[in-house]
């Protein structure tokens, strides 16, 4: 085996497998869509502006990416040099390294393109919530007390912190209507009309 072909072999390997790991250990294959926004960083709120539930960013140097264009270098260098058997490393060189680069550039925009089209989906106002049902999670104690809440905008499960309107306790497993929104808090009411 040339040194060249230990490289292309060696891009291949760890980039396949870097590939798997990564997806195995980042949740790839978990379900789930609970998404939590009871963190609330404090400052200035536009009650009519968007909520923030965080927001996902694709970096095009992220770690699958990386892992795609060794696994691809390795790949089409391996079969460069099975097809091209006549022509110096110095040929396939570039074609490999193309091979990398746009298979590695193809898989950056289509994450790229995955994450905008869910983050655009599931983007609400506070207006969005005023009026909304909601299941208390966690009980909300009477005067002022703190519980939790989990409401459904565009078909993602959210939770927030919840406070009585009334002042008054609220069972966990209560229906309850959202009036209103303070930074990320929900003021409830058990009144369902």
């Amino acid at each position: 085996m040339s040194s060249i072909e230990f490289v292309y072999a060696l891009s291949f390997f760890v980039g396949l497998a870097y590939a798997l790991v990564t997806a195995v250990f980042s949740g790839v294959f978990a379900g789930g869509e609970h998404i939590d926004v009871s963190g609330d960083m404090g400052g200035s709120v536009d009650p009519s502006g968007p909520i923030d539930h965080g927001s996902l960013h694709f970096s095009p140097f992220s770690p699958i990416v990386i892992a795609m264009f060794l696994a691809s270098f390795g790949a089409a260098g391996l079969i460069c040099m099975e097809i091209f058997t006549i022509l110096d490393f110095r040929m396939h060189l570039p074609i490999s390294m193309g091979s990398g680069f746009v298979i590695s550039g193809l898989m950056a925009v289509l994450f790229s393109k995955i994450l905008k089209s869910t983050q655009s989906t599931s983007a609400a106002t506070h207006s969005d919530l005023i009026g909304c049902s909601a299941e208390v999670l966690t009980p909300i104690p009477a005067e002022n007390g703190l519980g939790e809440i989990a409401y459904n905008i565009h078909e993602i499960r959210y939770t927030a912190p919840a406070k009585s309107m009334d002042n008054k306790k609220i069972e966990a497993h209560s229906h309850v209507i959202i009036k209103s929104m303070v930074g990320g808090t929900a003021f409830v009411t058990d009144k369902l009309n």
